[in-house]
Order: structure tokens, then sequence, then C-alpha cells
């Protein structure tokens, strides 16, 4: 846990993906670059409180893993639960304190983080003839683990209105790599299935954006991080299964130019000394099957006999 809890130190979990990045700006001026051209200061007036965001009850929001062949893909996952209620939200660009979150877990253990300041919603208002104005809101909140403080971050932007009732996630559009636990809705579903030198097998069950293509073959798309997760890891020998079906049990990693190419999953319970497994299609050829500790350590491996893609 220790090595889990030093990492997180490191990571700022930010859901913007950025200019240039898989999230172009709806307002982009058609340069091709990606980015609203606006100088941000335009846009919708403030209203008098008329504009509310409305967040249903048990609304949550993952976030996974990045680009890296790594077994530290585990370590970052978090999911935030937020609030239910009606939330005024401005309606000119400004800043304002405004507590979205409910509870924050984190890591592979799924640990509960605690608050560490209030939470504020920035608003940046884009505007540029003939596009309508866009309001991007961006939610920041300290949280602290341990020792360590985390910064919480999620984005999502919608056309600026001065009044009415906003239905989170419905209305507005998520900015990636933040998106609804388990919603397959916007992703492309897919399965590997392997069978090592030894004998065992193993197949993960994911879903991926459609700019993280399946292999093989590799895509020239380009794979952000976080756009996607396995919903089912099941390990067999002989006549002992594991399957796994637990968010913070299991995660994949998008290769930046193709798809989902390494799998995790730690067991709800261990199979003698062996705590999980990973399968990992890039670092070796051929691929090769882990066998990991309770600390997430390689202990031993298996070359793939045979592998294959859904």
């Amino acid at each position: 846990m220790t090595s889990i809890v030093r990492l997180l130190g490191i990571v700022v979990l930010s859901a913007s993906a950025g200019c240039g990045g898989s999230n172009p700006h709806p307002a982009d001026g058609g340069d091709g670059d990606g980015c609203a051209d606006a100088d941000g200061g335009g846009g919708s007036e403030g209203g008098d409180g008329g504009l509310a965001l409305r967040i249903p009850a048990q609304t949550t929001l993952c976030n996974t893993n990045y680009e890296s062949p790594s077994l530290e893909i585990l370590f970052p996952k978090i999911r935030l639960h937020l609030k239910a209620g009606d939330f005024s939200l401005r309606a000119s660009a400004g800043e304002t304190a405004l507590d979205l979150l409910d509870r924050v877990e984190v890591g592979q253990a799924g640990q509960e983080a605690a608050a560490a300041g209030p939470g504020r919603l920035r608003l940046d208002v884009y505007q540029e003839p003939p596009h309508p104005a866009y309001c991007a809101y961006d939610y920041l909140q300290p949280y602290r683990l341990g020792t360590q403080t985390l910064e919480i971050r999620f984005a999502f932007w919608l056309v600026c209105r001065e009044a009415g009732v906003v239905s989170f996630p419905a209305d507005v559009t998520l900015l990636l790599p933040h998106y609804r636990c388990g919603d397959r809705a916007s992703f492309t579903t897919g399965a590997v299935n392997a069978t090592a030198q030894n004998g065992d097998t193993v197949r993960f069950e994911y879903f991926f954006g459609d700019a993280c293509a399946t292999l093989p073959p590799f895509s020239a798309g380009i794979c952000p991080a976080n756009h996607g997760d396995p919903s089912l890891g099941r390990f067999t020998r002989g006549g002992d299964v594991r399957e796994v079906t637990n968010y913070f049990g299991l995660a994949l990693s998008c290769m930046h130019h193709g798809g989902p190419a390494f799998f995790v999953m730690m067991f709800d319970t261990p199979l003698g000394d062996v705590h999980g497994v990973s399968l990992d299609t890039v670092s070796y050829q051929p691929a090769r099957l882990q066998y990991l500790d309770v600390a997430m350590q390689v202990q031993s491996s298996s070359d793939i006999a045979s592998i294959s893609f859904e």
C-alpha cells in the first residue's frame, strides 16, 4: 500500500483533454486545432440564480488508467460519488464555491479519501459567431489520502443559458477521461481470450472509446488515457476459476497508437500464492501472462500459446 500512496501523491486526476486532444471544442473555428477560438470574455451574462444543475441520486464518475504497460495502472483508479440535489450554476464567467462531492474512493483497494478543502466550480465562456456560446465548467477540490494531497477534478460543457434546470450528466458533455461508471453507451465493447503455455486461460471483457481501436491490428488513431475499462476478468487453472467484476480490481491500458493491450485483474480470493494476473500483449512477443502476489509484484510468468480478440 505504501507504493500506492506514494504514486497517488504525484497524480493529478484531470478530466480536461486539452487543445488538440480527443475532445475538440465545438466552438473550434475550423482551423483544426481542436480549441475554442475565443478570448473567454464574452457569452451569457449572469442571471438571477435561475440556472441550476440537477444531480440524480447515486451519480458516480470514474477515472481509470493511463497509457502505460505497467502494473501501476490500477493505482490511480478513482470513483467519485456526487451529491444529489439541485445546485445553483453561474451563467457568467468566474468561479463559485460549491461542494459537489459526497465521497471519493481511490486506488486498487478503493480507499476513501478525505476532503482537504472546499470545492469550487469555474466557468469559462467561449463565443465565436456563428457558433452559439459554450459554457465550460471545471470543478476542482483538494482531497487527502493519508499524508498525500490529491486534486480531484472533472469538467463538462454545455450550450450557455441563463435559466432552467440542467440534468447531470444527461444534459451535459463530460470531458474524458471522466465518464459514468459502467456506462458503455458511448463506448465500443470487446474481449480478449488467451491460453498460456502452462494451460492456464484468461479472458477480459472491456469497453473502450472510439479512438481506441481493438487489437489486432494497431490503428493509426490516437488513444488518450482513460478511454475504457474492463467489465469482467476470468482466470481458469484446471477446475479452479477466479472471476472479477469489481471496478477497483480491474484495469486496462490503451497504447498511444492502438487499442487495449495491457490488462490486470486482482482476485477477490487468492488462488494459492497467486493474488492476481496481468496479460501483456505489448512488452513481450509472444504475449505473456504474469502471476502477481498480494503486493502486485510479478512472481512468475508463462508465455501465451494462443490469443484472440472479439
